[in-house]
């Protein structure tokens, strides 16, 4: 059993990569993370984040996860409509930190 590492999910067409997600399990925290989520650009808004997604929903309920979650750039509608229609919601809990270069 993974209890913590790297799970990546690619997204095939005829054989074609189309995306993919790249995902952390904790145990500690009962928790998947979603690190990445990509489409090729070729194929966005054609349903493959919804797929993708599917496919990271399946995995959380596999290793039951008491949360799932991941962080994107408010610039990015396409993908913050999807997380809303698919339920997610946004947190303050988070502290984003950044540094420019000196």
């Amino acid at each position: 059993m993974l209890k913590r590492g790297v799970l990546l999910y690619l997204a095939e067409q005829a054989g074609e990569p189309v995306g993919f997600f790249e995902a952390d399990r904790d145990v500690e925290r009962k928790g998947l993370y979603l690190r990445t989520i990509a489409v090729a650009k070729g194929w966005r808004e054609k349903g493959v984040g919804s797929t993708l997604f599917d496919a990271f929903d399946r995995l959380a309920r596999k290793f039951k996860v008491h949360h799932t979650m991941f962080l994107v750039r408010e610039w990015n509608k396409p993908m913050v409509s999807l997380a809303r229609k698919r339920g997610y919601r946004k947190t303050d809990r988070l502290l984003l930190f950044v540094k420019n270069k000196h």
